[in-house]
């Protein structure tokens, strides 16, 4: 026979969004079910957190080059990838204790490591529990996809996270400059690894590519 959780508040997933939830629930002193099927703080460590540490030693680069702007004139910054690597490695053991189970249970949070499913309105089966929780919450976020750019399947496309683990950086990288941390990250490797462009977009359904500028070399 399978157990009977009654809480105030069942959160279906265990990203960002459901940890800050569970969080302010149970320090409201209501009884709070966190149901997550994969990692506690979903991409938080291997997608976000390597992504900022990122951009922020790409920022640190990109201000070092702009100095001779404000009469500060500097060497051109040697970078060492593999050092960058170990920065984003070391930002995200530093912060995840923040993202473990162990935290959670401290703020009396009930964490079940299964998939959830619902079997009428007001039930959820995980992991051979049922939940009857006065409220449900769903906090299991999405998925990214990659953009319908023409030409996209010709290259490797890379994200932040995949980016993050290559040995040694693309020589030259292409961003997407629609973005402001695309335009961060294009500036900050730019002049250290050969040349460094972007492509952006002209229009809701055409892009300015041309095959010679989608490479990841």
């Amino acid at each position: 026979m399978s157990d009977i959780l009654q809480p105030d508040l069942c959160i279906v997933g265990g990203g960002a969004s459901g940890l800050a939830l569970a969080a302010e629930a149970s320090s409201s002193d209501l009884s709070v079910v966190l149901v997550e099927k994969g990692e506690i703080g979903g991409d938080r460590l291997a997608q976000a957190i390597p992504s900022y540490a990122l951009l922020a030693a790409s920022r640190f680069a990109a201000h070092l080059r702009a100095g001779r702007r404000f009469g500060i004139d500097v060497d051109a910054p040697r970078i060492d990838f593999a050092q960058i690597r170990a920065h984003i490695a070391a930002a995200a053991a530093e912060l995840a204790p923040n993202y473990s189970v162990a935290r959670l249970e401290a703020m009396n949070v009930k964490v079940i490591r299964a998939p959830g499913r619902f079997t009428r309105a007001d039930t959820l089966d995980a992991g051979g529990t049922t939940i009857k929780a006065r409220h449900f919450v769903i906090a299991t976020g999405a998925s990214a996809r990659p953009l319908a750019i023409p030409g996209l399947d010709l290259v490797r496309p890379l994200t932040y996270a995949s980016l993050c683990r290559l040995e040694p950086p693309p020589r030259r990288p292409h961003c997407d400059r629609r973005r402001p941390a695309g335009r961060r990250l294009r500036k900050g490797c730019g002049g250290s690894a050969a040349r460094s462009s972007c492509w952006r977009r002209r229009s809701c359904s055409r892009w300015r590519t041309r095959s010679s500028s989608l490479r990841c070399e």
